[in-house]
């Protein structure tokens, strides 16, 4: 509970772990994106009453409805007959990505004839949230009907979410210090007198489960279940062609680049002070001009092939996911004896999801041209590398059209598991396999000009085969002392973007594409008793042969480049401690301590590919990794107390600490050439090598509830109802110099080192946790 909600702040992961390493069902139904690994946690978010049926197992313990992953296995039931039987309405303010929330539940329960409903539709909604130039606009929805015969039951559950928000993004010292503003948002500016933001998400993957459940006899039940996926995941940015870098943050528009683009001294200090004292009283020269987006549009008619009008030199992208997935699941449980249990299933996964770019906006323009930009501005290129489909050549782009890029992932997944557990007097001991067949390959559908040989049609498929294995024991010393072990060893199949390099251009992979290796073990001491309970755990996991692609722009190249990692080895270690004390009078204490020690334990092996230019750069360049940490908080504390009335109201507070917070250091400063030519003994040798730490934070949150019964006043009410108030503040000491997580850039420039420290022109973002912010509700809920 810690680690969800109160370590959330700080963008805290549990045991450092990525999403992959946990799973999440609904009904049954693995909820999983194939390509990234991720869970598809959008799909159900605003939909809190459905989503508290659910189960949880934390680490590497055995459960009963799936496999899980080394971090755990969560299932949410949200058939009809699984609902509480009510009608609940809420509302909801706060001041955080959404100001406002209304919610309505209704759950009949089993009704006579075995029939059961339930059904929830919910708002949220912000002109603008926490951070400036934020908004938020999101229905989710929900609908169940199930019907019981006999033994036997039969469920139809359909939910989705669809949510149109804005994205927020990192950004340098500098630039917060310009803004005079930690939450400093350069993706928004002015249109009209109204803010308006470029990067944007609009999400709608709404899920239909069909489910049987079979209760064979008093010990045995088979839960089988089928799902159907299908909805688009689009995310807008700004693009522009035949124009200059349009970004509002761009780091040649601020004060700092003027150290590396003019040598006189005296004339580099006078012309920075002059901009930086420009934009400290004008903050909009580091927003979007929106005005100069249109006036450059429509600048002058423009003759593109037989199209006049005029041509957009920038745009509103959407960068467009089209998923579609096929799932088929089925978990069949028997006590076969006293002690013992058996429990399995298999499932089946088809993912096909089509990715492409579509024009959004054209900005009072006529048309697009469908070109490379980057192609376009190398004199080395000829009209066919300026394509980006040479089937389509020169193609006019207008509103809602593709380009760009086109291409589909069609990816497969098997899984077979067994499971068998034993309950002794003394010992409670389990062990658990699981077996997964992948494959893979990509479809491009356009014939890209500077990768025409292999960019369109199919590529080679990739298919793996991956085992796991689980055991764990637990010795009951007596009946309020326990200590357990639990072990787990076995491959992963690398995802479909670790594996091909740039997707949207091509189909070339990584080199020596291998399975992830997993061994893990935790271990600890569990003690319980009616007022005070305990608990501590070690832990340690190994990951070996991971592999990485990152994208990112290089001047020097005027390309973007792919640097493909291979041969990453990683260790989570630490230990938790956890304890629950009811003090007596109402008053309870609680205390969480999660304190990790992630780090890379390889030498990392990187390739450099261009996206521009049909060459390849260094290969197999070693990077200094090891030792270096992950990115993100790694120690997490909190001390707690709550008081609960008797008279239904309660009332507490958390203090929290975070320490060991680590900047996401990049590889490409991690190389021989990234110091080359560098005194070891240098400042600039000393900032180009270290990985930044961030200082420790103190927060504090507040939260109180308190119900009424309406019934004891009004005696007609024929169903119990009551009204529920709650209220949570987080970071009651406004602390607005948290910062939660921060990444290197990727670009470096070690060439001029008379300019300054070479860090400095490319600077690293950070992100800031919020300042003060609360979140307030009521509910009238009658069962």
């Amino acid at each position: 509970s810690a680690a969800t909600f109160t370590f959330s702040t700080a963008r805290y992961r549990i045991r450092g772990y990525d999403d992959e390493n946990f799973v999440t069902l609904m009904n049954g139904v693995p909820m999983t994106d194939l390509a990234a690994g991720r869970t598809l946690f959008s799909s159900w978010g605003g939909l809190n009453d459905v989503a508290r049926s659910r189960e949880s197992l934390y680490g590497l313990g055995a459960a009963n409805y799936g496999f899980g992953g080394i971090g755990g296995v969560f299932s949410i039931d949200g058939r009809a007959a699984k609902q509480r039987k009510q009608l609940q309405v809420s509302y909801a303010n706060s001041n955080r990505a959404y100001e406002n929330r209304f919610m309505v539940t209704y759950g009949s329960g089993i009704l006579p004839g075995g029939w059961s409903f339930s059904t929830s539709i919910s708002r949220r909604w912000a002109n603008e949230g926490y951070i400036p130039g934020s908004f938020y606009d999101g229905w989710s929805y929900y609908a169940a009907v199930e019907k019981s015969f006999g033994k036997h039951s039969l469920s139809l559950t359909h939910f989705g979410n669809h949510t149109m928000n804005s994205r927020t993004s990192p950004a340098t010292n500098e630039s917060f210090e310009l803004a005079g503003d930690h939450y400093y948002n350069p993706n928004w500016g002015y249109q009209e007198g109204k803010k308006r933001s470029a990067n944007n998400n609009n999400i709608n993957v709404p899920v239909t489960i069909l489910s049987h459940e079979w209760e064979i006899n008093n010990r045995s039940s088979l839960e089988t279940s089928f799902a159907y996926q299908a909805g688009k995941e689009k995310r807008s940015g700004l693009n522009w062609l035949d124009a200059p870098n349009q970004r509002a943050d761009y780091y040649r528009n601020f004060p700092n680049f003027l150290i590396y683009s003019i040598t006189d001294m005296g004339s580099q200090a006078q012309l920075t002070e002059e901009l930086r004292n420009l934009i400290i009283n004008n903050k909009n020269l580091i927003q979007l001009d929106w005005s100069a987006f249109y006036e450059g549009n429509r600048s002058q008619i423009d003759t593109f092939g037989t199209t006049i009008g005029y041509k957009a030199n920038t745009i509103v992208e959407d960068r467009v996911e089209d998923n579609h997935s096929y799932t088929a699941s089925t978990i069949y449980n028997n006590v076969w004896k006293d002690r013992w249990s058996f429990s399995g299933g298999a499932s089946f996964q088809r993912q096909f999801t089509e990715y492409y770019k579509q024009l959004n906006d054209l900005l009072g323009a006529d048309f697009y041209a469908d070109l490379n930009q980057f192609a376009e501005q190398d004199i080395r290129y000829g009209v066919d590398e300026r394509q980006n489909d040479l089937n389509n050549p020169n193609r006019i782009i207008k509103t809602g059209d593709k380009f760009g890029y086109d291409y589909s992932a069609d990816i497969r997944r098997s899984i077979i598991w067994a499971q068998q557990q034993y309950t002794g007097d003394h010992f409670d001991a389990f062990i658990s396999g699981q077996v997964t067949a992948t494959n893979f390959k990509r479809i491009g559908y356009y014939k890209n000009g500077v990768f025409p040989l292999n960019s369109y049609g199919e590529s080679k498929k990739y298919a793996f085969d991956n085992f796991f294995l689980k055991t764990g024991l637990t010795y009951k010393i007596n009946g309020r002392n326990y200590i357990f072990g639990n072990f787990a060893t076995g491959t992963r199949a690398p995802h479909f973007d670790q594996v091909f390099i740039s997707p949207t251009n091509r189909d070339q992979a990584q080199t020596d594409v291998k399975d992830v290796k997993i061994m893990s073990f935790e271990g600890g001491y569990v003690f319980t008793s009616p007022r005070f309970k305990a608990k501590a755990v070690f832990y340690n996991t190994d990951f070996k042969d991971q592999q990485r692609v990152i994208r990112y722009y290089n001047d020097a190249l005027a390309s973007f480049v792919s640097l493909a990692l291979k041969n990453i080895d990683e260790r989570h270690q630490g230990v938790e401690f956890s304890l629950d004390a009811n003090i007596g009078k109402g008053l309870s204490l609680t205390g969480v301590a999660s304190i990790g020690n992630n780090y890379y334990t390889s030498r990392q092996l990187s390739g450099t590919y261009f996206e521009n230019i049909d060459s390849l750069g260094p290969q197999d360049e070693l990077i200094y990794s090891e030792n270096y940490k992950p990115g993100g908080v790694q120690a997490a504390y909190t001390i707690g107390a709550t008081y609960r009335s008797k008279k239904f109201w309660m009332a507490g507070f958390n203090v929290n600490y975070f320490d060991d917070i680590w900047v996401e250091f990049s590889p490409v400063r991690r190389t021989v050439r990234s110091v080359e030519g560098l005194d070891a003994n240098s400042q600039q040798w000393a900032d180009i090598l270290r990985q930044e730490k961030l200082k420790g934070q103190l927060t504090i949150d507040l939260f109180i509830n308190k119900s009424w019964k309406l019934n004891s006043k009004y005696s007609k009410l024929s169903r119990n109802t009551f009204i529920v108030v709650n209220l949570g503040i987080n970071n009651i000491l406004n602390n607005t110099d948290f910062r939660t997580s921060g990444s290197e850039n990727l670009r470096l420039d070690n060439l001029d080192q008379s300019a300054g420290t070479p860090t400095e022109k490319f600077a690293t973002r950070y992100f800031y946790a919020f300042g003060l912010n609360y979140f307030a509700s009521i509910t009238l809920r009658m069962n």
